[in-house]
């Protein structure tokens, strides 16, 4: 195994032998325009790499909610401004939803949807939540009123949009 100061290290090593072909190069008068170059690749590669770093690693929602972040954006595009609520059918832990859905109705659409079994509703089923969807029980306690539209999207997500008349 290796620890990691000797790869932190050789991160170091490796910019002092590039500041040294760089010398080196430069001192060679038809070579500079070399130099130029290499040091506006790296500039550009630096900026590029620092904007990314800034777009996905400090502004919220992480990027890592991406299945998860369409669904729920699909789900407020067809309610088109009316009144709804979602549930989620998922195995893993709800909070990911729940910050997502807060996130997105603040900021985004201006909107928050209740967490009820009334009105308009829709529920999110997960992909990895198939081989549960064979026993009844669950689904039913989730599912009520009228199934009016079901939705598969690309990601595996299935989405039902029900109507519970009151």
């Amino acid at each position: 195994t290796v620890n990691q100061w000797w790869i932190t290290n050789l991160t170091v090593i490796y910019c002092f032998l590039l500041g040294m072909v760089l010398n080196h190069l430069w001192r060679n008068n038809m070579l500079k325009i070399v130099v130029m170059v290499i040091f506006l690749l790296l500039s550009l590669g630096y900026i590029k790499r620092t904007l990314f770093i800034y777009k996905t690693q400090f502004i919220y929602p992480p990027v890592n909610y991406i299945k998860e972040v369409s669904s729920i954006e699909y789900i407020f595009d067809d309610a088109k401004g009316k009144s709804f609520g979602v549930l989620v059918f998922a195995k893993r832990d709800q909070a990911n939803y729940d910050y997502l859905i807060w996130w997105l109705g603040n900021t985004k659409y201006k909107y928050q949807p209740y967490r009820a079994k009334k009105g308009l509703y829709y529920i999110i089923i997960e992909p990895n939540y198939y081989p549960l969807l064979k026993i009844p029980e669950p689904l039913n306690s989730l599912q009520s009123g009228i199934l009016l539209k079901t939705k598969r999207l690309t990601n595996g997500f299935i989405i039902e949009k029900r109507l519970v008349k009151q």
